[in-house]
């Protein structure tokens, strides 16, 4: 068994402390069987990471959930929150709502 982390690639999820911390979050860190761990790799080059005003607000509203479930589900939520900040850019907008 892998650990998948769902907010990849490394580089540019531990570049700022901002973003290591959501990508070291315990719960967004998943066992994956390698064959399909490698396949998702193959297929999701890397997820995308925001600016300054979307990465607080998804900081501010994500928590941990009892399960890997609940806590994609979390993210999911706060990543919803994050795209109708008024600060956001077009882009971050966009980034935040893939």
């Amino acid at each position: 068994m892998d650990k998948h982390h769902v907010l990849f690639n490394k580089r540019e999820w531990e570049s700022r402390p901002q973003y290591r911390e959501l990508r070291q979050n315990s719960g967004l860190i998943i066992p994956i069987d390698r064959d399909v761990h490698n396949e998702l790799h193959r297929s999701v080059s890397q997820v995308p990471v925001l600016g300054y005003y979307g990465i607080l607000t998804v900081q501010r509203e994500f928590y941990r959930g009892r399960t890997h479930l609940d806590t994609l589900d979390n993210l999911l939520f706060a990543l919803e929150k994050a795209s109708n900040h008024d600060r956001l850019s077009d882009i971050d907008r966009g980034l935040a709502s893939i």
